[in-house]
């Protein structure tokens, strides 16, 4: 599988050295899985970012940041073969064999992110911690309130995210130029 992405990030206010005034930045990105001809996932994120740029002893520049992110995942079915391996052109019956899952509303996570970025001349060290808060949504797309399982027609089938709290924690060692 491959992604395609694209972003753009925006600084809403660039922080001034000489004051406690922070840098504001807003980023808005897109990803796009490719490779499948199964899946269909798209998934979108808008965050914003505080963060402050601190020179330590004329050596050292240390820049904590913090910020929200919103991602907006967008899950899609293309035609699924149930029996990849057997030739529906030599077999009839394998062609019933196809289908689609429905399609669902958009999945809604936020994350809360924060780290620092340890700079000296040109070598860095980021220290960064992720946590996404616990699934909510539900998919609640008119038509899917249909029976579960074997019994009656039941309302309330809706699937819900039942994805809890996820945390990442990173250490990158990088060289800035």
């Amino acid at each position: 599988l491959w992604a395609a992405q694209a972003g753009v990030k925006v600084a809403l206010h660039e922080g001034f050295h000489r004051l406690p005034l922070p840098s504001l930045a807003v980023r808005g990105s897109v990803s796009r899985v490719l490779g499948d001809s199964q899946l269909d996932l798209t998934i979108a994120s808008i965050d914003a970012t505080v963060s402050k740029d601190i020179g330590v002893a004329g050596q050292f520049a240390l820049s904590p940041y913090a910020g929200f992110d919103w991602l907006l995942i967008i899950p899609r079915s293309e035609v699924i073969d149930k029996t990849p391996n057997i030739d529906s052109l030599n077999m009839a019956s394998d062609a019933q064999m196809l289908f689609v899952f429905d399609d669902q509303d958009t999945i809604v996570r936020q994350r809360i992110f924060g780290g620092i970025k340890i700079r000296h001349y040109t070598v860095s060290l980021v220290l960064e911690a992720n946590i996404a808060l616990a699934g909510s949504s539900i998919d609640d797309r008119p038509g899917t309130d249909t029976a579960c399982g074997d019994g009656p027609a039941v309302t309330g089938c809706d699937a819900a995210d039942q994805s809890g709290l996820q945390q990442t924690y990173t250490a990158t060692l990088g060289l800035d130029f």
